[in-house]
């Protein structure tokens, strides 16, 4: 009977042990789970401020580029506003010897500009009919005759109702009228130019040219 009280003594102790054991296992994993639980709260936080930084970054790096691309147009109006003050200090001749000077360099592209500048700038003066012809040779160089044409016959026009000081250009007019009406195949219209120069200016060189 005595071992039998002693077997039930260490049994129950086992039992008791076993329990403890059990219960702080069960306390370990609630603790482990509650702390993975802070963890992957802090870790969606965490993903939540990076992408609110990252939207930050990149509104920062828009409004950086509409900084940028506003600095350069600031610079690009200054550099215009330097260059029309330049301009404007400029006489009417001094202007025209600058454009005529771009054309005998071969700057076609930069010399129309400004002899379109100087007609659009300036009031009627004798380089007025000479900046008109300047500026139709200048498109002629560029390769479109028909701007060229027009600007031409837009000169004979003005020239003929009397709408400018000085016209001593008609003669280079009718010229190279005749050479792009030639060009262009129209024979009766290069021909109508060429009387017209031969008529009324057959001592310049111009008439002479063409035989």
């Amino acid at each position: 009977m005595r071992g039998i009280k002693v077997l039930s003594l260490l049994m129950g102790g086992a039992f008791l042990f076993s329990c403890a054991g059990k219960s702080k296992e069960l306390e370990r994993i609630n603790l482990l789970e509650k702390r993975l639980s802070r963890v992957e709260k802090r870790l969606k936080e965490q993903e939540k401020l990076n992408e609110h930084l990252s939207r930050r970054i990149d509104s920062l790096a828009q409004e950086q580029e509409v900084i940028r691309a506003e600095l350069n147009a600031l610079k690009q109006e200054l550099k215009k506003l330097k260059e029309l003050k330049k301009k404007e200090s400029l006489s009417y001749k001094e202007f025209y010897e600058g454009a005529l000077k771009e054309y005998m360099s071969g700057n076609y592209e930069r010399s129309l500009k400004l002899f379109d500048e100087f007609l659009r700038r300036y009031e009627k003066n004798e380089l007025t009919d000479n900046a008109q012809f300047w500026l139709a040779m200048s498109y002629k160089k560029v390769g479109n005759l028909s701007l060229a044409k027009k600007i031409l016959l837009n000169l004979e026009e003005k020239c003929r109702a009397g709408e400018l000081p000085d016209c001593n250009k008609l003669p280079s007019v009718y010229l190279h009228l005749y050479f792009i009406y030639k060009k262009e195949g129209n024979l009766k219209r290069a021909n109508l130019y060429k009387s017209k120069l031969k008529r009324r200016f057959p001592r310049s060189w111009e008439a002479k040219w063409i035989k």
